[in-house]
């Protein structure tokens, strides 16, 4: 709904108001028609959204209400009502008050998409007497203060963020606006390369690989919980960039879609730089084909200026780079652990070289 708009034609004619769209003042109401599975009439909690529940608040206008302490009997009375609203427009709406007569609760319909404006999306999870009854699995996680702590399972900066990439497979290229290229260049000053001039930046949104990937961060937690290592010794935050630079890369990146919200820094999710190799021809290949070999290499790097110097330039003298997601979980230092999730090496200069070690 907040992606589209209000879908009138979906309503029910049985509905004790008539075939409107349904709201309440009491958010107790609208939580029972709340839900957290899949989709309408299914009982098994979604995948990722368990325990999740949504609720939209909305500007109405309600105009001249129809008052009513009952709903409509189906023996003319809710015919009438009808087409007083929607042929004479004597009304604009209903207010169905149960309070005044049964201590209920009030519901206002209306029969016109026009008259509402979806303002907020309130997602929020119910507390329960028994805390272990209705714990969320995946998009809410606890934080060190025992706080919720909630990723979206698609970024919400993304073209494709209302979809469940589960159920409506994307994939799609988009180019950063010029703020976000600019960012970008920022970003490359920072990290020392000030002569390059960037002439493109795509963003990759691809259901599968984001699937994936949200599957091995639920992995690397799981088994950091085992072993009571959240969050882990490491911070991999601290090898990407100084602690003033990550508050000014969070400050600016915000309004640039390099929003840090969505990262889950105790298990060391981070952002680190890939090279892209040039294909037979000596050209750039596609950015799927680029994103695809970073996946299978697992070699990442905290500075895009060590990147630069591992492979060539185009005839024309371009290079490519990625910009990539990482979960590097319990982080060990060349060579000193064997069942770790990622191995870095101090490559000198504060540069790091990241090593995953797990698909995905």
């Amino acid at each position: 709904i907040a992606s589209g708009k209000v879908r009138l034609d979906l309503s029910k004619t049985e509905g004790g108001l008539g075939p409107g769209f349904y709201l309440a003042e009491s958010i107790t109401k609208s939580d029972e028609y709340a839900s957290d599975t899949e989709g309408p009439g299914q009982e098994e909690p979604d995948e990722y959204y368990a325990g999740v529940f949504a609720m939209l608040v909305m500007r109405v206008t309600m105009g001249k209400m129809y008052r009513s302490d009952h709903f409509f009997s189906p023996d003319g009375e809710k015919a009438r009502v009808m087409s007083s609203i929607l042929e004479e427009r004597e009304y604009d709406s209903v207010l169905g008050d149960r309070r005044s007569k049964a201590n209920t609760f009030r519901e206002f319909c209306v029969y016109d998409e026009s008259q509402v404006y979806t303002e907020y999306v309130v997602l929020y999870e119910r507390k329960y007497r028994d805390p272990l009854y209705g714990c969320p699995t995946s998009a809410v996680l606890r934080g060190l203060g025992g706080g919720p702590v909630f990723n979206f399972q698609v970024p919400p900066y993304w073209k494709n963020f209302n979809k469940n990439p589960s159920k409506e497979p994307f994939y799609e290229e988009t180019s950063l606006r010029p703020r976000g290229v600019a960012f970008v260049k920022r970003m490359l000053l920072w990290l020392g390369i000030g002569s390059l001039e960037v002439s493109s930046v795509t963003r990759l949104e691809n259901s599968d690989m984001l699937q994936q990937y949200v599957q091995a961060k639920i992995k690397i937690r799981e088994a950091l919980t085992e072993k009571g290592m959240i969050p882990p010794p490491e911070s991999a935050w601290k090898l990407v960039m100084p602690d003033d630079r990550l508050l000014q890369f969070e400050f600016e990146g915000q309004a640039c879609g390099f929003s840090l919200q969505n990262f889950e820094r105790d298990i060391n999710e981070v952002f680190l730089w890939a090279p892209v190799q040039l294909n037979a021809n000596g050209e750039l290949p596609t950015v799927l084909e680029a994103a695809e070999g970073a996946r299978r290499s697992c070699t990442l790097l905290t500075n895009a200026r060590d990147v630069l110097d591992q492979y060539g330039q185009t005839a024309q003298k371009e290079y490519g780079l990625l910009l990539c997601r990482a979960v590097c979980g319990e982080l060990a230092t060349g060579g000193s652990a064997t069942d770790a999730d990622s191995e870095v090496t101090d490559l000198g200069n504060s540069n790091w070289y990241v090593n995953l070690m797990h698909p995905g």
